[in-house]
């Protein structure tokens, strides 16, 4: 699990360094900051990216739920879910990247903007990488293996409008 969100911060950071050197055409810069603004203006209206998902695991600082005794850093939230649950787009975007991470499966990370949302422990996918994605388009399935306790999604999102980038609480950006 460490490793994976320890992929997506290198990934988003990346991102959010060569959106800071860059150059951008004005037309480019034209469509960053309309899907900045439009997600912007979401915040707390944003699906679910599982249906009836529960969330297991919260943001930031806190002890493990596993283990008392750790202490970690939680870039984002762990929902619970059933057996296949599709995973949807929480808001349009494109999708940025798509890459395995062993042991915890795929995971598609898709741009908004100077925003990022990540979905991690996927067992298929029903996009590629440049695809343009609506609002609740489906982007693939969770990992269906025999092990309940896996019927999780792994869900974060990232503002890279500066180096470093900053991971935010996805709670108050979905709707409750």
């Amino acid at each position: 699990m460490k490793n994976a969100q320890d992929q997506v911060q290198r990934i988003i950071a990346e991102e959010a360094r060569r959106m800071q050197t860059t150059p951008r055409t004005e037309a480019e810069e034209e469509v960053i900051i309309a899907l900045t603004g439009r997600f912007d203006q979401n915040k707390g209206r944003m699906p679910y990216p599982v249906s009836g998902g529960v969330v297991i695991d919260k943001f930031g600082r806190h002890k493990d739920p596993n283990n008392p005794n750790v202490e970690k850093n939680q870039p984002g939230i762990t929902l619970a879910t059933e057996r296949g649950a599709n995973v949807r787009a929480v808001f349009e975007g494109e999708v940025y990247r798509i890459f395995l991470q062993p042991g915890l499966g795929n995971v598609v990370i898709i741009q908004h903007g100077n925003y990022f949302t990540n979905y991690t422990n996927l067992e298929t996918v029903a996009v590629k990488t440049g695809d343009k994605v609506a609002t609740n388009q489906l982007i693939g399935k969770v990992y269906s293996g025999d092990n309940a306790e896996n019927y999780i999604l792994n869900f974060s999102i990232s503002d890279a409008a500066n180096y470093p980038p900053v991971f935010v609480n996805p709670e108050q950006w979905l709707r409750r």
